[in-house]
């Protein structure tokens, strides 16, 4: 198995249901989830926009990296993402990126790993830095740890408590193991 990680954002329609419900789709579709990020209310990037919920996730898959994206595509428009022919950024449902692969590096015209610019975006390295801190980038030989400290991203993300990612989940002062497939259990979508 091949270990990914997946960078997750939305800041438009209910933004937190569109994440959440990503994250469900990537483990029926592409994988075994291993790592769950906090949430970053983010500011909009690129443009003037309502600010996004951003996250990372870490899958395991024996899926090729193209057909990761492939999935990863068929998720967004699944969910309501319809691609703009505009050029520059916008809101969207949800924006699934494929960040790593392993410690592959792939150009190609329908894919680029690890994902482009990404060294260059707080609301990318800040989930990364939580879920992987000692993850080297395998094109710049650098952590994400020392990436997020060198970045010259000056936007602020607000990282949001746990129970943001299920609120109903601490409504009755439960006790909560994030163990494996329990995780599904946890976010009610099993």
């Amino acid at each position: 198995m091949n270990k990914i990680y997946i960078s997750l954002g939305s800041n438009k329609g209910p933004s937190l249901k569109n994440i959440q419900g990503s994250v469900v789709q990537i483990q029926k579709n592409i994988g075994i989830l291993t790592d769950l990020s906090s949430l970053y209310q983010t500011p909009a990037w690129g443009f003037q926009g309502t600010d996004f919920l951003n996250a990372c996730i870490g899958i395991k898959t024996v899926l090729s990296p193209k057909n990761v994206l492939h999935k990863l595509l068929e998720i967004e428009k699944q969910l309501g993402r319809v691609r703009s022919t505009e050029s520059g950024y916008i809101s969207r449902t949800i924006d699934l990126d494929l960040l790593f692969y392993g410690d592959q590096i792939i150009e190609s015209e329908d894919l680029m790993l690890p994902h482009p610019r990404l060294e260059l975006r707080n609301f990318v390295l800040f989930p990364m830095v939580e879920l992987a801190p000692d993850f080297i980038h395998p094109r710049l030989g650098k952590n994400m740890t020392a990436l997020s400290k060198v970045s010259p991203d000056t936007s602020q993300s607000q990282k949001m408590s746990l129970s943001e990612w299920s609120p109903d989940l601490f409504s009755e002062n439960k006790l909560v193991f994030l163990l494996g497939l329990i995780v599904l259990y946890i976010f009610g979508f099993v």
